[in-house]
């Protein structure tokens, strides 16, 4: 017998390319594909060499969506000037709790960029700087906007080892002290491989 005939594809909620070797072109693509879309609610682009124009391109596929809760930027080579491009488009997502920008050469510059964002931002609930060169000032930064945030439940800032000591210890602190047993924390490795849909509430 003939099988009946299937409906409508749902929408594309979850996007992952990682380590997809994606570059100017392919970043503006997906910018055409992330503005307006109010589907997509987790982008998954670690492991990919955006540049200055990739980085530029998805700023603005950024800008015109509202509609995010996970971006994953992890190992792009942001660094400070990444953060900056991608300024007005973290900013206009509304419902954004996770962001990972983990090996992305952020260095001092990079780490204060991410933690003025901290300051502008009231949904964000997980972040993730480890592994990114962080020093003195930019650790002094990060951890002074998280215990300034009332919105931040976990931060990631281990594989920094020139940040200082009692910043680090400020941080681990904050992270005790708002742990949520309840809270899924999609930035966590085993989380990101298992996750099958958007509920990250």
């Amino acid at each position: 017998p003939a099988s009946a005939p299937q409906g409508p594809a749902p929408p594309l909620s979850v996007l992952r390319l990682e380590h997809n070797a994606i570059g100017m072109e392919a970043a503006a693509a997906l910018s055409r594909l992330l503005s307006g879309n109010l589907h997509l609610h987790a982008f998954h682009l670690g492991g990919n060499r955006l540049g200055a124009a990739g980085t530029s391109a998805l700023a603005t596929g950024l800008a015109f969506n509202t509609a995010l809760r996970v971006l994953d930027l992890s190992d792009t080579a942001l660094q400070a000037s990444g953060v900056r491009l991608l300024r007005d488009g973290i900013r206009s997502q509304q419902l954004l709790t996770a962001l990972d920008v983990s090996r992305c050469r952020l260095h001092d510059d990079g780490a204060e960029a991410v933690a003025y964002e901290i300051d502008l931002n009231n949904s964000l609930r997980f972040l993730s700087v480890a592994e990114n060169e962080i020093c003195l000032t930019g650790g002094h930064a990060l951890a002074n906007s998280y215990v300034a945030s009332s919105s931040l439940r976990s931060m990631d800032a281990t594989r920094n080892c020139s940040m200082a000591y009692l910043d680090l210890t400020r941080i681990r602190l904050e992270n005790n002290l708002r742990y949520d047993v309840d809270a899924q924390n999609p930035l966590d490795e085993v989380t990101k491989a298992s996750l099958a849909r958007d509920d990250f509430s």
